[in-house]
C-alpha cells in the first residue's frame, strides 16, 4: 500500500484507490486500460493541466505515471459524481460511510 501510516485526505484517497487497481491489473495480463474518475483533480493532474505542488500528491502521481506507462493503452476519464452515483453508493457502503 502507497498510503501512509497518518490519514489521509480524500486526494490521497483517490490516488490510493486508483494504485489498487493498477496493482491488480498489472498482475494480470491486462494491456489496455480504460479508466474512469469522479476526482477531477487526479485527472487534471494525469493530463498535467493542473500542476500538483503538494509533495505527497506527487508521490501518489510519479507512482500512478510510471504504472500507466507499463500498460499499451490507457485513457482516464472524468465523470462526475452526478452521473456517477452507483459507483458513489457502492464506495461509501465499502467504507462504512452512512
Amino acid at each position: 500500500s502507497y498510503r501512509s501510516e497518518y490519514s489521509c485526505t480524500n486526494n490521497q484517497g483517490e490516488y490510493e484507490y486508483l494504485l489498487l487497481g493498477f496493482q491488480i491489473l498489472s498482475s494480470t495480463d491486462v494491456r489496455h486500460v480504460e479508466a474512469f474518475r469522479d476526482s477531477l483533480l487526479v485527472v487534471k493532474h494525469v493530463f498535467s493541466t493542473y500542476q500538483c505542488f503538494d509533495c505527497s500528491l506527487n508521490e501518489y502521481l510519479d507512482k500512478y505515471l510510471d504504472t500507466i506507462a507499463t500498460f499499451d493503452d490507457f485513457t482516464i476519464q472524468h465523470v462526475s459524481r452526478d452521473e456517477n452515483t452507483l459507483a458513489n453508493d457502492l464506495a461509501q457502503q465499502a467504507s462504512g460511510f452512512r
